[in-house]
């Protein structure tokens, strides 16, 4: 199996990068004709959105949220920034 192949089988799931707000993204669909893919922030399955710490208290922290919209990206691009496939 390619690159491509695996890439293209993995087109639907989360995967944690290292360029988004919330370091999580969706890929949602790779043109090879145009050398595109195209993805989209979303929460990690770590976040927590809440606003409500594990003991109830309320948070402090600053809550990252996804920047809304599609965006693209290269293949290459793609390969070089994933870290991991959720």
């Amino acid at each position: 199996m390619t690159n491509l192949d695996y890439l293209k089988s993995k087109i639907g799931t989360i995967f944690s990068d290292n360029f988004s707000t919330t370091g999580a993204s969706l890929l949602i669909r790779i043109e090879e004709d145009r050398n595109k893919a195209w993805y989209q922030e979303c929460y990690s399955e770590h976040a927590n959105v809440s606003g409500r710490r594990v003991d109830g208290s309320k948070r402090t922290d600053k809550l990252y949220h996804p920047q809304p919209g599609l965006n693209t990206m290269s293949i290459a691009q793609l390969e070089r920034c994933i870290i991991g496939i959720v």
